[in-house]
C-alpha cells in the first residue's frame, strides 16, 4: 500500500485503456469501458483501500455506470471501438463541463503494476461476461438494485465502501 495519493478521474483511466488498446487488440466499446472501470475500481479498493479514480459509480438499470464516462461516450455507436481519447468532465451546479483529455498518473510502481496486470486479466474478457459478473447475486450493483429504496430512475450511488467490502471478500486468503 502506498501513502501517496494521486487523484485520477475515470476519464484518465479510460484514456489509459485506450492507449493500451492502440492496435486494437480488444473490442473496447462503451459497454466494455464501463465494466472495466467498475472492476478496476473494485479491485483497487480491495488491494489498496483507496479508489483508482474519484468518479462515483451508480447503479443504473442495466448495471454499474460511471456517469461522466457515459456522458463522454453516449454519442458514439453502441458497438464502436473507442479509439479517441475521452475528455474530462466536471460536474458543477447540476451541469457537466468538458475539460481536456486527462492522463493517468500512477502514485507508485506498485499501482502501475496493478493496473497493467488488471488490463492483462480483464481486457480480453467478452463484455457480456463482465456484465454477468457485475450483476451476480450479492454484488454491489445487485445489493443496491435489490433494496426496497432503489428507484431505477434515480441512478442510485453504489457506495465505495460496499464495492470495497465485496471485492475484499473475494481476495485470496494469505497463508
Amino acid at each position: 500500500m502506498t501513502d501517496t495519493i494521486v487523484k485520477n478521474s475515470a476519464a484518465a483511466v479510460t484514456n489509459w485503456f485506450i492507449d493500451m488498446n492502440r492496435e486494437p487488440r480488444v473490442d473496447l466499446t462503451r459497454l466494455k469501458v464501463q465494466k472495466l472501470l467498475y472492476f478496476a475500481q473494485g479491485w483497487h479498493l480491495a488491494y489498496f483501500d483507496s479508489p483508482l479514480f474519484e468518479d462515483n459509480i451508480h447503479a443504473w438499470r442495466f448495471g454499474p455506470v460511471v456517469e461522466t464516462i457515459y456522458q463522454a461516450l453516449k454519442f458514439r455507436g453502441k458497438e464502436e471501438i473507442i479509439k479517441a481519447y475521452v475528455p474530462g468532465y466536471a460536474f458543477e451546479a447540476g451541469n457537466f463541463r468538458m475539460e481536456d483529455a486527462p492522463r493517468l498518473t500512477f502514485a507508485s510502481d506498485e499501482i502501475k503494476s496493478f493496473v497493467e496486470s488488471f488490463w492483462g486479466q480483464y481486457s480480453g474478457l467478452p463484455p457480456w461476461h463482465l456484465v454477468t459478473s457485475s450483476h451476480m447475486e450479492g454484488s454491489p450493483w445487485h445489493q443496491v438494485t435489490s433494496s426496497p429504496k432503489y428507484d431505477r430512475y434515480t441512478n442510485s450511488l453504489i457506495p465505495s465502501g460496499l464495492i470495497r467490502s465485496y471485492f475484499k471478500s473475494s481476495l485470496p486468503e494469505e497463508s
